[in-house]
Formats: structure tokens, C-alpha cells, sequence
């Protein structure tokens, strides 16, 4: 967690630059998916105990855009094709699915078919992590 001088100071300064370069121009990637003002809402629902992160910077960028914005999080952590079911078929507006990189044409193929449009947003590789006690 960020103590508020640090938010202030250190983050600040990045999440502001970063809205700069996007809103400084019309967004046709958010205009695909969201035409019209939508209040969003995310439900988060745990099998198990984990690890959240980034929360307080993500609360972050909306209240430097709007001070008075309400913000409520739910997260809900599911496989990526249980998010299209929830897309096509639930009150879901938006989902976000990861996936190898060797199965991009499969994933891509099935959301054309679906009709729904679709953008990266990020690109990840794995690491692995092994204690020091592990014998390789």
C-alpha cells in the first residue's frame, strides 16, 4: 500500500501522463465496447485465498479523473472460455481472457465467430520461481 504522500508524488505523476497520451485523443477501442456512459460493476468470487494487486493505483486513476467517483471493487478470476460464455450470454459488458501465445488463432478464430470484437491489451511471459532449497 501507498501512503498518500506517496501516491501523490511518486504515482501520481505516472497515472497523469499515461491519461494525458489517451484521452488527449478520441479512444475507438473504448468507444467499440462502451458507445455510451455504463456504470461498470465486477463481482469477485474466491475459491481460495489469494493475492490482489495494483488495486489502490487502479482506484487511483478514476478519482484523479473524477474526485467524486464511487469505486467498488469485485473481481471474479474464471478460465477464458467461461469469460465469452459470460460476455455473450450474462450481464457482462466487458471480460478480459488470457491465453498462450500458440493458441491465438484458435482464440481469435472463436470470437470472430461469436462476433464479438477483441484487442490485446497486454502481452505476459511466465517466470518460474524455485526456492532455494530446490534441487535445480
Amino acid at each position: 500500500m501507498f501512503d498518500n504522500a506517496t501516491l501523490k508524488l511518486q504515482v501520481d505523476p505516472l497515472i497523469l501522463s499515461a491519461l494525458r497520451e489517451d484521452i488527449s485523443q478520441e479512444d475507438v477501442s473504448t468507444n467499440s465496447v462502451m458507445p455510451t456512459y455504463t456504470k461498470g460493476e465486477v463481482e469477485l468470487i474466491c475459491k481460495q485465498d489469494g493475492i490482489l494487486c495494483g488495486i489502490q493505483v487502479f482506484q487511483r486513476v478514476f478519482s484523479l479523473i473524477d474526485d467524486t467517483t464511487e469505486f467498488e471493487l469485485f473481481y471474479k478470476e474464471t478460465n477464458s472460455k467461461r469469460t465469452i460464455q459470460n460476455v455473450l450470454d450474462s450481464d457482462y459488458n466487458i471480460g478480459i481472457i488470457r491465453y498462450a501465445e500458440n493458441f491465438e488463432k484458435y482464440f481469435e478464430a472463436m470470437l470472430l465467430e461469436k462476433g464479438l470484437s477483441h484487442e490485446i491489451i497486454s502481452e505476459f511471459s511466465y517466470e518460474l520461481i524455485m526456492s532455494r532449497e530446490h534441487p535445480l
